[in-house]
């Protein structure tokens, strides 16, 4: 378009550049990631939900239906930061993530509360760029099968800072759990450091 076409009508979102637009709507989607990354993440979570319904607002991936351009761009980001609390949410993640590889290479942060079993070494296969972990270490139980695959799934992240969230009473009594952990903490190339976040069961 010219610049006098352009000149002659209000400026939108559609003239902006993509690179801008994906800007715009990082700042609208993602949780930051001193908040995605906080032991009391969950908290946080619910209150934005509560708030948003008191409100009256729609979800905020609602502006993925603003345009077939804005779904290409938000898609990635949606699947940037994933927040997976059961072995049902890890086995349908992996799923699509095998069907689209491209968002695949886009997943960089991972918060796990939970599938922490073969499903997970499946989604680690699909995730080649992840560059930070947190385990909520509560729901790792002392499996062996469970604790094998946790192991295998965090060399296949090869994340390069691992965070750690546990309850102060029960994270010591989980022994098989925290070798698993230790195990890749000390034979890790790619981790750069580690992190123990304790919180309390109310």
């Amino acid at each position: 378009q010219s610049f006098l076409s352009l000149a002659s009508r209000p400026t939108t979102f559609q003239d902006l550049p993509e690179e801008l637009l994906i800007e715009v709507l990082s700042h609208y989607l993602l949780t930051p990631l001193e908040v995605f990354f906080e032991q009391e993440f969950d908290a946080h979570m619910r209150s934005a939900r509560y708030r948003r319904e008191e409100l009256g607002l729609v979800p905020d991936y609602m502006v993925l239906l603003v345009c077939k351009q804005w779904w290409r761009l938000a898609e990635p980001l949606l699947y940037s930061r994933l927040f997976l609390v059961s072995a049902l949410d890890v086995q349908t993640i992996a799923s699509f993530l095998g069907r689209k590889p491209s968002i695949g290479t886009q997943v960089h942060y991972i918060r796990l509360h939970g599938g922490f079993g073969r499903a997970l070494v499946g989604l680690s296969r699909h995730t080649p760029n992840v560059k930070a972990v947190y385990l909520s270490s509560q729901e790792v139980y002392n499996s062996i099968d469970v604790v094998e695959a946790l192991e295998r799934a965090l060399f296949a992240f090869s994340p390069s800072i691992l965070y750690i969230g546990f309850m102060n009473k029960s994270f010591g009594s989980m022994t098989d759990s925290y070798l698993a952990l230790m195990s890749f903490v000390q034979y890790s190339d790619s981790l750069v450091s580690y992190l123990l976040r304790s919180f309390r069961q109310n």
